[in-house]
């Protein structure tokens, strides 16, 4: 599952299979989609409902959780990364973009659970990620393209070579 935004609630998704790239993946570069309005659904904040990003201005905290969020999916197979996360930052004082109560299990044996590029904080709920085979070079959290801070809130990764690479 491709995610053009930022807005749209991921919601109890199931993908099991063997990916090219991911199962979700999000890309929310501001270019994008400065254009797409800001949908009217629980935890909207009312003055934002209905406004173009472009509208409301990229100075916002604009995150996951704020409409929706990522929680509780699933996902398991072979996958080069499990969750691809590009271009999110916090602006302002946020705490982050909020991933809750996700769930991967990889069968390969490389790959990564969560991969950023472009991005600031993510904070990571009773999140699990299981690595099965034997002697793999699968990495937990990769980031890219600058320091990311991961607040792990009852998160575990299991059987993973290293929870952290690149530069978190």
């Amino acid at each position: 599952m491709h995610f053009p935004e930022r807005l749209a609630p991921i919601i109890h998704n199931h993908a099991e299979g063997i990916f090219g790239r991911s199962p979700y993946a999000f890309f929310v570069h501001s270019n994008f989609n400065s254009n797409f309005i800001v949908p009217n659904v629980t935890g909207t904040n009312p003055k934002l409902a209905g406004k173009t990003l472009h509208e409301i201005g990229y100075k916002q905290p604009v995150s996951l959780q704020t409409y929706g969020g990522f929680v509780g999916n699933y996902a398991k197979g072979s996958w080069i990364d499990a969750l691809d996360l590009n271009y999110f930052t916090t602006f302002g004082a946020g705490l982050g973009h909020e991933l809750v109560r996700f769930n991967f299990t990889a069968f390969a044996a490389s790959g990564m659970g969560l991969f950023t590029i472009h991005s600031s904080t993510f904070v990571l709920i009773d999140g699990y990620m299981n690595a099965t085979t034997d002697g793999n070079s699968i990495i937990g959290i990769f980031c890219n393209n600058g320091a990311l801070n991961i607040v792990n809130e009852n998160t575990s990764f299991e059987g993973v070579a290293v929870v952290r690479g690149g530069n978190c």
